[in-house]
């Protein structure tokens, strides 16, 4: 989507404020006139353009507005069923990161010897930022593999593309947290309506290139009149992932005891072996269940910007799990 010049005025509304350009024509448009095409992530002035252009383009390189639509109504069984749909990717992506992080893991464990205990101090906090960095990028690279693997948005390298927009993704969550506190100190509902407008900013930072004030505005613009869904959303979401986190526990308890058996018993000197295992499973299940959290979420925040760009099709919203 083009940003439109500050000083330019729609050319369907003459006298108020353009916010973009058409994707085809390049006419200036204010907030009214926008005709999202979601799968593409493009603007247009009227309904033609956004016809032409499919046309031109090929049809839809991605998911088609009605199973947005779908998605919308029924979020969370969609949003398993994208996970599922993605795992080999997500697995693919996160297991290196997850020995990284087992290694680091085994590091932070593993006494140094001779080492002064202040030394030891400084670096074992190194260590751990170390980790917390690692699984914070894993975090950002499992949201863009889900936006790929649901939209097709995400161009190319999932990795190269994650780490091209980290720090705008990390400024933005900043952002949030920031902004969110203050509204918790300001008075308790403010922070909750703030936290639930801006739920969205990290996604357009992260995968739709925006900086980090853009993102937060297009979540508070998304958001308009649909926080009370959204919190239903979060709600329900984060009920219905109480049984993967059970048998997510119930795997890493299993394999612990699996690795603890056959590193101590039948490696040599494999406690360190056995402490990396440990931590790169941790992560992988850490970033598994992260996955399981935000399918559901990608799933609905797409449907959502479908709805928003076709004020028809969201008449009768009903949120069904």
């Amino acid at each position: 989507m083009a940003q439109a010049a500050p000083q330019a005025l729609c050319a369907i509304h003459p006298g108020t404020q353009a916010v973009a350009l058409c994707d085809l024509c390049s006419k200036p448009l204010c907030e009214a006139c926008r005709h999202e095409d979601v799968s593409t992530d493009a603007v247009f002035c009227s309904a033609s353009c956004l016809t032409a252009h499919r046309a031109a383009s090929g049809g839809l390189p991605g998911i088609t507005h009605a199973k947005l639509l779908e998605g919308y109504k029924r979020p969370i069984i969609n949003g398993w069923k994208l996970w599922l749909r993605s795992f080999p990717a997500l697995a693919l992506h996160v297991a290196p990161l997850a020995v990284l992080a087992g290694v680091v893991y085994q590091r932070i464990l593993e006494p140094v010897e001779g080492e002064a205990s202040e030394a030891f101090r400084v670096a074992d906090v190194g260590l751990l930022v170390g980790l917390l960095m690692v699984l914070v990028f894993g975090v950002a690279l499992v949201q863009v593999v889900l936006s790929q693997q649901y939209t097709r948005l995400v161009r190319g390298n999932a990795v190269q593309w994650t780490l091209r927009r980290f720090v705008f993704w990390a400024a933005t969550g900043i952002l949030i947290i920031i902004v969110t506190l203050l509204g918790y100190i300001a008075l308790i509902v403010p922070g909750v309506i703030l936290s639930l407008r801006l739920f969205w900013a990290d996604e357009f930072a992260l995968v739709h290139e925006h900086g980090p004030i853009r993102a937060l505005k297009e979540s508070w613009r998304l958001t308009k009149g649909e926080a009370g869904n959204v919190f239903v959303f979060q709600f329900l979401a984060g009920l219905a992932a109480y049984v993967p986190l059970l048998l997510l526990g119930l795997a890493f308890v299993a394999l612990g005891l699996v690795l603890n058996v056959l590193v101590l018993n039948v490696m040599r000197g494999g406690v360190s072996g056995m402490r990396v295992a440990e931590g790169a499973l941790l992560s992988f299940i850490i970033l598994s269940f992260y996955s399981v959290l935000h399918a559901p979420e990608i799933v609905y925040f797409y449907g959502m910007r479908a709805a928003r760009a076709m004020p028809v099709a969201s008449e009768g919203k009903i949120l069904n799990i």
